[in-house]
């Protein structure tokens, strides 16, 4: 008979092979079987832990039973048995209380989405996921995210830059609804006329538009030729009768450096605004996605932001995530437990990708689902013991090839006499202080 770690460890590997994936493979009943089975032998494998360790702080951070038995039955909307979940990793050790309650409050939060999505659903059929954010602006949004990404109760239908959303057993057009509600009210002061013919109009299912008024700027002939030359032009007024010149431009490589080349001729203009997908977007996050997106398209390279060179390599899909092999790694989140396994700590990374990903979730290359697909892929733990390719560091691990890059060390000898400090010897310790300087500068690069 198996003992306790080995058979969690054993169905560790069942469930992830077994666990719904973004790409649709995977088997939610199976896995739901295996997790059960693994919560079934959860205390004894818990025990077993606190009893080798002697402490309860050693318990794994990630226990995938628990972890994939919770998001599987939050899929299939049985916020009941989720919650039993919760319950039983309280009873078992596997959390603390601070730790259920937090994931008992999301339950809670998910739950509610779904009922206020359902009865939306059931009065208005089809209705466009992005319109949602509006009618319920109170509830948690991170919470309705996860259910529009993860529940299996709706039926999603491309619909532009946005789906339309169904229940089951309802009838659903052969062809999408062609009219796009607004994403987002903008204000009068901003902007009138043009913002209905924002909507009247057909975009790309990525878009952004770039607005202007009259300017005395010596470069606004030149800015209006840019405008009229983009795929599409609107020329409307304002309340106030104000000229108001609109270039609408999609995501692809000519468009977008096409847009850069105008937004940076009138971005200091106190009449420019810039849309993105039907939200004004903020100066300072349309300069970061001009710098980083159009990096990406200058580079060629289609795997640009999984790192621009060695230094930025990421499993995300992003590099401004600054997680990356030389820039806070995924491998160095996380701790050791006595028997010197390092456990990943992925609610940590989550965080930090929560924090980071903010200026960039307008950028057309962003993908959520990516990220989180790349954090899914990470290891739960790593034993430098047995693996090969990590070694244990001081207080984490790394991997073998990085740890043994060649380092080599420039040792300069100073030896500067009371004699030698005079005036005249002035401007070459000046030069031989510089050299140092520029020493020590490739030493860090050589060891990098």
């Amino acid at each position: 008979m198996k003992n306790p770690s080995d058979l969690h460890f054993e169905l560790h590997n069942k469930i992830e092979e077994t666990r719904p994936k973004k790409n649709g493979t995977g088997n939610i009943d199976e896995c739901i079987s295996y997790c059960e089975k693994g919560m079934d032998n959860l205390k004894a494998f818990i025990d077993e832990w606190v009893e080798d360790f002697g402490e309860v702080d050693a318990v794994p951070p990630s226990i995938y039973c628990r972890d994939q038995l919770i998001r599987c039955y939050l899929i299939k909307g049985d916020y009941d048995k989720a919650s039993d979940a919760v319950k039983r990793s309280l009873e078992y050790g596997a959390w603390s209380e601070e730790e259920a309650n937090s994931s008992k409050l999301r339950i809670q939060q998910l739950e509610i989405a779904h009922q206020k999505v359902v009865d939306r659903l059931n009065k208005y059929p089809g209705t466009p996921q992005s319109d949602l954010y509006k009618v319920f602006p109170d509830l948690d949004r991170d919470a309705l995210k996860w259910y529009f990404a993860n529940s299996s109760s709706l039926i999603k239908r491309k619909h532009k830059n946005t789906y339309s959303l169904w229940l089951p057993g309802q009838e659903i057009p052969k062809e999408n609804i062609k009219e796009l509600s607004p994403v987002k009210e903008i204000s009068n002061e901003i902007l009138t006329t043009s913002k209905e013919i924002i909507y009247l109009n057909k975009f790309p299912d990525w878009y952004v538009s770039v607005s202007f008024g009259d300017s005395s700027s010596k470069n606004f002939a030149k800015a209006l030729t840019l405008a009229k030359s983009a795929p599409q032009f609107i020329e409307s007024k304002d309340e106030l009768d104000n000229n108001i010149y609109q270039a609408i431009f999609s995501n692809s490589s000519k468009e977008y450096l096409a847009f850069v080349s105008l937004y940076e001729l009138v971005s200091s203009w106190k009449s420019t605004f810039v849309i993105i997908n039907g939200e004004i977007m903020d100066r300072k996050i349309i300069g970061g996605l001009n710098y980083c997106y159009g990096d990406k398209i200058r580079s060629g390279n289609p795997e640009f932001c999984y790192g621009a060179s060695m230094f930025t390599e990421n499993p995300f899909g992003c590099h401004r995530l600054q997680i990356s092999a030389f820039n806070n790694p995924w491998w160095s989140f996380g701790r050791f437990d006595n028997k010197g396994v390092w456990w990943i700590d992925k609610d940590a990374i989550r965080k930090r990708i929560a924090e980071y990903s903010v200026p960039y979730l307008s950028c057309p290359a962003f993908s959520n689902d990516k990220v989180l697909s790349g954090l899914n892929s990470l290891p739960d733990f790593i034993n430098p013991k047995k693996d090969p390719n990590w070694i244990a560091t001081k207080d984490s691990v790394s991997p073998k090839e990085i740890n043994n890059s060649n380092q080599r060390e420039v040792n300069i000898d100073l030896k500067l006499t009371d004699s030698t400090l005079t005036k005249k010897n002035a401007g070459c310790l000046t030069t031989v202080l510089s050299l140092v300087t520029i020493v020590a500068a490739l030493s860090f690069l050589i060891i990098l």
